[in-house]
């Protein structure tokens, strides 16, 4: 098999274009991958830490460390159907230096995918000719969030969410929310999925739902319900194993396993990536007729890698690729805007990944990789990604605080909120009234921390997040 490399240069970004001229599909005589070796003469060259923005490792170097440069793997057009692997940032020598994504190629017997990739080599004095450009529009309802506070619930049932969430926000003037409640599926919380409607008996039922979301809506909210159209369970009604993706042995691929919310089917499976507007469109459109839900929300995909999403199945080429993963999420998400004529939400993470959906997504958790410790970098956010979304906090206060895991059980009146409230302000973000990772499971123990949540941020973020930094 033959390849041809395209190389021009874009100001001060080299883009390489590589692919293979008429590909076989038989991994034999094939490209295995695409892999960046070590660079020369960069003496003193050091890995630079730029939050949000892993998925560029980005290089400090010269004799005075005078300039920097990177090299990025372009998911959305890589033909790679196997995690990028990051060569460990390691020195060669002296002057030699390793820190890279390398693609690479894997058999779905008896097929191949045709190898092709686009990667961006950028070297410059200034650190800002670094900064991952996303070449999207501006996500569909992005400026309906500028003065929007998200308030995440996660109550045990409707009546709850009702009286002892929603009506206090009223009593206390909390006029511009956007509620996400989180409890309410059908058969439980990730349970049955990927169905979703009508609402869980055991939490109030369908009446009580429509009584909660005519409330919201009429209070001036923004209202969003959980879903997930990531994994399906066996107990699910719409369980088929013919939209279930396949594994590299062949095998069901398996997701999350949560016997607390779902015991007589903890272990959910991926769904194949081009399954997964199936299911919205089965789910969505019922939700939206009947609750009239003005926002939705989704979990799990706005976060995922594409590598996750990859289904080897022999009968199933439309998610083969980085490239065919990330096309299929991005048409959910595009599906959902449809339904609900709202904003979108959705779940955040601690990896990059999230950056990969700016544009698609209205507004994401906004977990930020090492936590706590992070660097306060906010360059990257400000200039290329709060112009196309509006993500809110720092993620859930169980993921921001200590170096792991998810921490539960927080102790608000001594949890560091103001040092949370200060990073969210330095990153451009929405305010969070989250209450699932503190003690606690009415409002009542979280008014005084929401109250200053909801005041801070609705006379701030109105001002930066409709501005942007040049």
């Amino acid at each position: 098999t033959r390849k041809i490399y395209d190389v021009t240069l874009r100001g001060k970004t080299l883009v390489v274009h590589a692919y293979a001229v008429d590909p076989g599909t038989s991994p034999f005589g094939n490209y295995s991958g695409f892999i960046f070796d070590r660079t020369e003469q960069t003496p003193n060259a050091k890995a630079v830490v730029i939050p949000y923005m892993e998925l560029v490792p980005v290089m400090k170097a010269g004799a005075n460390e005078e300039f920097f440069y990177s090299v990025y793997l372009d998911y959305s057009r890589s033909h790679s159907n196997v995690y990028p692997v990051r060569a460990p940032a390691s020195a060669f020598s002296i002057t030699s230096y390793y820190n890279s994504f390398n693609s690479s190629y894997t058999a779905a017997a008896p097929l191949y995918p045709a190898f092709d990739e686009t990667v961006y080599v950028t070297v410059s004095p200034y650190v800002q000719d670094l900064m991952m450009k996303i070449h999207r529009s501006q996500s569909p309802y992005r400026a309906a969030l500028n003065n929007r506070v998200i308030a995440d619930i996660w109550a045990p049932n409707f009546d709850n969410v009702r009286n002892n969430f929603i009506a206090k926000f009223r009593d206390f003037g909390m006029d511009n929310l956007a509620v996400i409640n989180h409890n309410w599926q059908n058969m439980g919380y990730d349970c049955g999925l990927p169905s979703h409607y009508p609402a869980n008996q055991g939490r109030g039922g369908d009446a009580a739902m429509k009584t909660l979301a005519d409330y919201a809506l009429n209070s001036g909210y923004l209202f969003a319900l959980h879903q997930n159209y990531a994994g399906m369970n066996q107990n699910s009604p719409y369980w088929t194993s013919a939209d279930i993706s396949v594994s590299t042995d062949g095998t069901q691929s398996k997701a999350w396993n949560i016997p607390a919310s779902c015991p007589l089917s903890p272990q959910a499976y991926w769904i194949a990536a081009d399954k997964m507007v199936k299911y919205s469109d089965l789910e969505a459109p019922s939700i939206k007729s009947g609750y009239q839900t003005n926002a939705s929300y989704l979990d799990v995909t706005p976060t995922m890698s594409p590598a996750q999403l990859i289904d080897y199945s022999v009968s199933n080429l439309k998610s083969f690729t980085l490239e065919d993963a990330l096309g299929n999420v991005l048409a959910l998400n595009e599906r959902q805007h449809a339904v609900f004529q709202g904003p979108l939400f959705g779940e955040g993470s601690a990896g990059s990944y999230q950056i990969l959906q700016t544009g698609s997504v209205d507004g994401v958790e906004g977990e930020i990789p090492g936590r706590e410790a992070a660097p306060v970098i906010p360059d990257f956010v400000l200039k290329q990604v709060k112009p196309l979304r509006a993500d809110h906090g720092m993620g859930y206060h169980g993921r921001w605080i200590g170096s792991a895991g998810q921490i539960i059980g927080l102790n608000a009146a001594t949890f560091p909120m103001d040092k949370y409230r200060a990073t969210q302000i330095a990153y451009g973000r929405a305010g969070f009234m989250g209450h699932s990772t503190l003690n606690g499971t009415t409002a009542d123990g979280f008014l005084k921390y929401w109250t200053k949540e909801f005041y801070t941020f609705r006379e701030l973020q109105s001002q930066y997040l409709s501005s942007d930094i040049q």
